[in-house]
């Protein structure tokens, strides 16, 4: 009987031994899983993390050199635009000036019809301011003449006075029609200027505008190429780190389940 008690209570600590050790390896197993879970989550999270910083500094730097693009390009084509307006402020009353006479040169030579030539022609001696000081001047001094000698008053003063006036009337008309067509071709000379400076402006302009577009366009493939560099860099560590979640996870299972068997 004793013997028998004594198997019974063998085969009662055996069987508790087993269950105790069977719950002290289940226990181990999910503390084990818990902790390769852990670890890999806190990976996860730090490359997540990390992905997202990357990816926030690199637009953040690629947004800097769009703003500074844009700065240093817009200056430049400011300061072009403000060379032109300067220069057209300093052209354009040359410009207009210049169109005026010539349309009043046109006038004389009879463009606008019969009736407005003959008005310039009445007129054009109000048209030339300096005509009657130049006038004063020659008859005084041809008054000079006749008084020195006792003439002043003759009938060959009063004939030399017209005859001189006549002469000096059809060259300084002549004159002044010289002028006119100067002053024109003068003012269509600053108009092919500016033409020219506007055409250049244009062109420079254009030429900033498409550098500007080449830079911006260059970053803009430098940033998708390196958000795409990140992007697949962050889904191959990803993967790495799922897989060895796995073979980590597994190897516990499998050392769980020989510990079991055996």
């Amino acid at each position: 009987k004793r013997a028998e008690e004594a198997a019974r209570n063998a085969n009662k600590y055996l069987v508790e031994g087993y269950g105790q050790a069977g719950q002290t390896l289940d226990e181990q197993r999910l503390a084990q899983l818990g902790f390769v879970g852990s670890g890999y989550d806190a990976a996860q999270g730090r490359l997540d993390t990390a992905e997202t910083g990357a990816r926030n500094a690199l637009n953040t730097g690629y947004d800097r050199s769009r703003g500074d693009i844009d700065q240093y390009y817009g200056a430049a084509a400011g300061n072009v635009e403000d060379y032109y307006n300067r220069t057209q402020n300093i052209l354009d009353p040359y410009v207009q000036r210049g169109n005026e006479l010539a349309d009043l040169y046109s006038t004389a030579l009879g463009a606008h019809g019969a009736e407005d030539q003959a008005d310039f022609y009445d007129n054009y001696a109000s048209n030339d301011p300096f005509r009657a000081h130049r006038d004063e001047i020659a008859n005084k001094e041809l008054q000079s003449q006749f008084n020195a000698r006792g003439q002043s008053g003759s009938g060959r003063f009063t004939q030399a006075v017209s005859r001189a006036s006549l002469e000096r009337g059809s060259a300084d008309l002549n004159s002044y029609l010289d002028r006119l067509s100067q002053a024109g071709q003068a003012g269509q000379q600053a108009a092919g200027q500016l033409a020219n400076i506007a055409s250049n402006t244009g062109n420079t302009l254009a030429g900033i505008n498409t550098r500007r577009g080449d830079q911006l366009s260059g970053i803009e493939q430098n940033r998708g190429t390196g958000l795409a560099n990140l992007g697949s860099n962050y889904g191959l560590t990803r993967a790495n780190l799922e897989a060895g979640r796995g073979q980590n996870m597994a190897n516990v299972e499998g050392s769980y389940g020989n510990t079991k068997i055996g």
